[in-house]
């Protein structure tokens, strides 16, 4: 008889999270981006790819979707920006967008690893593009987001058809 691992596995939503890669916008700055990747995360600064205010948000999109990569953010007028959304919803991006700009970058980048495991089970529970609100101690979905989500899933449906 084996014996058994004294060592716990991982989760689904841990694996995920170790083979994901997550694209750090460039409004989050280098120290969000450090400081992720320091902490065990596979990231890509914007900066590596694209110069300064060189580059519409609409092609960054596109280049996240087509890489499968997820997109980290601290737009805080995403919420009203719909056409916006749809565009990150038809490219198959998953976003975590920090929710508050009451927070430096130290924190910004600590307010993303205290909610690692819960980033984890969103994209476990969750296989199509997103678009998340990520707080000082929660990351969630919002139903109007949900919402969008099903309509843009009908639309893009509609289109292939």
């Amino acid at each position: 008889m084996s014996k058994k691992s004294k060592k716990p596995s991982a989760t689904k939503a841990e694996l995920l999270l170790e083979s994901s890669t997550f694209y750090v916008d460039d409004c989050l700055g280098k120290t969000v981006a450090v400081k992720l990747r320091e902490s065990g995360w596979k990231i890509e600064w914007h900066r590596d790819h694209f110069q300064r205010d060189k580059v519409q948000d609409t092609e960054i999109y596109e280049y996240i979707g087509n890489l499968g990569w997820h997109f980290l953010t601290k737009d805080k007028a995403l919420r009203r920006k719909p056409i916006e959304i749809d565009r990150m919803l038809e490219c198959g991006i998953r976003v975590f967008s920090l929710a508050g700009n009451d927070m430096n970058s130290e924190e910004m980048a600590d307010c993303f690893v205290r909610n690692r495991l819960a980033i984890g089970r969103l994209l476990k529970n969750h296989s199509e593009a997103f678009v998340a609100y990520i707080r000082k101690d929660s990351a969630t979905i919002p139903q109007q987001v949900i919402e969008r989500m099903e309509s843009a899933k009908r639309r893009i449906a509609d289109a292939k058809k």
